[in-house]
């Protein structure tokens, strides 16, 4: 490997490639640093004046971020790439001819790595004319060197621009590198905002922005704001709707009372009114005065901001939670025993019903919006905890055995208490009556022709009896009274029923007594009684009993009396039944 014949000739041109990249690379970085300094300045003025909320930040950074990447593109990211070669800028000083040599030819034959290029005599000649050339020639300027000195001075001014600006603001100036890149930081105010709270609760006004209060449907919205510093004499609140775009402003109270007239209660500016806020009031909280003022009634999702003085806080939010719409399903299954006539029932919404004694009644409760997060049931005083039936917690169910709406025995009251999983419950309050409709006893009915009757005699007896839901037992039952002697009764059966054959809901029937196995004699008294036992399933019957029919043993002779008092009784009733007829007696 040859060594260089040429070495002052390459250092002077590596210094020229070195010097000309690097008037090339300062040119192009102080263009750069130019347009971002302005871009930060303009993009400093319009978020100080127009306090830019975060996704207006997040906006804002990323433009800047995009301007700041063309000007490297367009400025800086050429001249860092272009590096000349020892060849290009010799071949640059032979044009401008200042020099009556071959440089490129000269370098060529020079080049260790290039071999011999025909006649040695020529190859060191051309070298030698090369090696010779004293002083070494410099290449004019280009235009980077031409406008580096105005760069220069651009960049300069820009820098003491932004240091006057961050010595006269300095607050501002890291209020601005902090909410540049997202931060919670606001501008310096005369009025400093300490403490917001909403509805009771504290706002954390270094992430407002990014959390959202949840408040229920149709309550009020009370603002309550602490400030220190200088105080003005009113401050505010904007609300806007976040679908329909609608406005309002919330006035808040100043640390003195103030009087309001009706011309200062705000409105929506357009859109639907939500409601009209209420006058506010002034209290004295932690030794700050604290502004408040109230929003009656929100019915929709709104973003808010407060101003007080020229402190205002970032955007927030104010959701409106629904309550749960909770209906109450009742179904009521009646005893089996009375399947036949009344069928089971199934009702929803209703807040009272009337159920038959022993019913089962089954008791729900659905929540169509939301899931619930708990469901209770006050019946009679006691609580029962229903269970969920799904996985989306909206159906619940009273499962518990020991309630009394098992077996209803008498009237039944009941409340609901159901929450979701926003901690609310329904505005209204579920409560219900479970109405008691006892199960009538059955009716009866005997009869007899004549209560005087021998000793050997056979009376017929007629009888019926009926019930709402079916008949158990019907029995006659008998007490003889002797005129003489201790007193002894027995009964007999006149129709049973079962599981298979029912007696149902109505019997009639005739039936003889004979007297002779009793062994009566005259003065004795039988009294019969007809018993009709209904149907209640597992449970005992209730039992009616007849008036009873008393039987008066007699003789012949007493027969023939009662005979004639009979025909004396019935010529009374007729005599009677003629006079209404034809009107005698009537007072005219």
């Amino acid at each position: 490997m040859k060594s260089t014949q040429l070495p002052h000739l390459r250092t002077h041109l590596s210094r020229l490639r070195r010097s000309r990249w690097i008037t090339r690379a300062t040119c192009g970085l102080f263009a750069v640093a130019l347009a971002v300094g302005w871009l930060l300045l303009a993009a400093f003025a319009a978020d100080w004046s127009l306090h830019f909320g975060r996704g207006e930040r997040a906006a804002l950074l990323a433009a800047l971020v995009a301007a700041a990447a063309w000007a490297y593109f367009r400025w800086l990211h050429r001249p860092l790439r272009q590096i000349e070669s020892p060849l290009e800028l010799a071949l640059r000083l032979e044009r401008q001819e200042v020099i009556d040599s071959d440089l490129v030819a000269a370098l060529q034959f020079d080049d260790a790595q290039s071999g011999h290029f025909g006649s040695k005599v020529l190859e060191q000649s051309v070298i030698a004319r090369a090696a010779a050339i004293r002083p070494l020639p410099a290449l004019a300027k280009e235009p980077a060197a031409r406008r580096l000195p105005r760069l220069s001075i651009a960049v300069l001014a820009t820098l003491a621009v932004m240091l006057a600006v961050a010595f006269l603001f300095p607050g501002e100036v890291g209020a601005f590198a902090s909410r540049l890149f997202l931060g919670s930081a606001r501008y310096p105010t005369r009025t400093v905002i300490a403490k917001v709270t909403v509805n009771g609760t504290p706002v954390d006004l270094e992430r407002a922005g990014g959390v959202s209060l949840r408040i229920p449907y149709g309550r009020p919205v009370r603002f309550e704001v602490e400030c220190r510093g200088e105080l003005p004499d009113h401050g505010s609140v904007q609300l806007e709707a976040i679908e329909t775009g609608s406005r309002v402003d919330v006035p808040l109270a100043p640390p003195e009372p103030v009087a309001m007239s009706d011309s200062s209660t705000p409105q929506f500016t357009s859109g639907e009114t939500v409601a009209t806020p209420a006058t506010n009031v002034v209290k004295q909280a932690s030794g700050q005065p604290l502004y408040s003022g109230e929003f009656p009634r929100l019915l929709e999702n709104v973003r808010y901001r407060l101003r007080v003085g020229d402190a205002e806080t970032d955007p927030a939010t104010i959701e409106v939670v629904p309550y749960p719409a909770v209906t109450v399903e009742v179904t009521v299954a009646p005893p089996a025993y009375a399947g036949r006539q009344r069928a089971p029932v199934s009702a929803s919404g209703l807040r009272r019903i009337s159920v038959l004694e022993g019913s089962q009644v089954d008791l729900r409760v659905h929540c169509a919006n939301k899931p619930l997060q708990s469901a209770k049931a006050t019946i009679s005083g006691r609580d029962f905890e229903l269970e969920p039936l799904d996985a989306d917690r909206r159906t619940w169910r009273l499962t518990d055995a020991d309630s009394p709406l098992t077996r209803v025995v008498e009237p039944v009251q009941f409340e609901i208490t159901a929450t979701d999983d926003d901690g609310l419950s329904p505005e209204e309050r579920l409560r219900g009556t479970i109405a008691f409709e006892p199960d009538m006893p059955p009716r009866v009915a005997a009869g007899i022709v004549t209560e005087k009757v021998l000793p050997i005699a056979e009376p017929a007896l007629s009888w019926g009896a009926t019930d709402d839901y079916g008949l158990a037992l019907v029995r006659l039952t008998w007490k003889v009274i002797p005129a003489a002697g201790e007193p002894r009764e027995n009964s007999i059966v006149l129709r049973e029923g079962s599981a298979a054959e029912p007696l149902g809901t109505a019997l009639r029937g005739r039936r003889r007594f004979p007297l002779s196995p009793l062994k009566l004699s005259g003065g004795d008294e039988v009294r019969l009684t007809l018993e009709a036992v209904d149907d209640r399933g597992p449970r005992p019957g209730s039992v009616t009993r007849s008036e009873p029919i008393v039987l008066q043993v007699t003789d012949e002779a007493g027969i023939l009396a009662a005979l004639t008092q009979a025909d004396e009784k019935s010529l009374h009733e007729l005599d009677e039944m003629i006079e209404h007829e034809l009107g005698i007696g009537e007072t005219p």
